[in-house]
């Protein structure tokens, strides 16, 4: 009987141990000059907020080309479909307990052509065709980097869903595949 119960003892000891199941170990060793993001312009994201960190275009090249490790958002308030994105995005990072390196595409200063041009060359795998059938970089980008080599990424919401007016939402089922696409990035680039 004594076996029995230090079994257990030592089974709930090792139990209370463990890592939160949940949150997930990204170690980025490259430095960025980042600030954080105030993300409280994004219509719909509500409550907590997870760490954003701003970084420019040219610091998101230096980021893939150094080696970085993390998870990079390429957007911008006011864009329909990033507006919708982040809450779910947030809510991925809050539950993995993660930094997220938020590009803003559209600030100031903005990208060079030059960067621009490097930015497509890295990044052109993760792009998708416009209407002519030209690889066209569309935002939100969400982009998995483990040691500067992508390891997932996802453009747009959900396949088939398109907001018609202002107030458009996607329903339930819709966001919590965003939700699992999102979470899978993330766990890509895990250490």
């Amino acid at each position: 009987m004594r076996k029995f119960v230090l079994i257990i003892a030592i089974l709930a000891m090792l139990g209370g141990c463990a890592d939160d199941p949940g949150k997930v170990t990204i170690r980025n060793t490259v430095n960025v000059d980042s600030h954080s993001a105030d993300m409280c312009a994004y219509k719909w994201l509500e409550g907590e907020c997870a760490d954003f960190q701003q970084i420019s275009v040219a610091e998101s090249i230096r980021f893939i080309k150094d080696g970085g490790s993390g998870i990079l958002y390429y957007g911008f308030n006011g864009c329909p479909f990033c507006e919708r994105a982040v809450p779910i995005l947030n809510q991925a990072a809050l539950e993995a307990g993660i930094t997220i390196y938020y590009v803003d595409v559209k600030a100031e200063p903005a990208a060079t052509e030059e960067e621009y041009e490097e930015l497509v060359s890295l990044l052109e795998n993760t792009f998708n065709p416009d209407q002519n059938g030209n690889l066209t970089f569309f935002v939100p980008e969400v982009i998995g980097i483990k040691k500067g080599k992508i390891t997932g990424y996802h453009v747009a919401l959900v396949d088939g869903w398109t907001p018609i007016n202002e107030d458009d939402q996607m329903d339930d089922l819709q966001k919590t595949k965003l939700l699992d696409i999102y979470r899978n990035i993330i766990i890509s680039a895990r250490s």
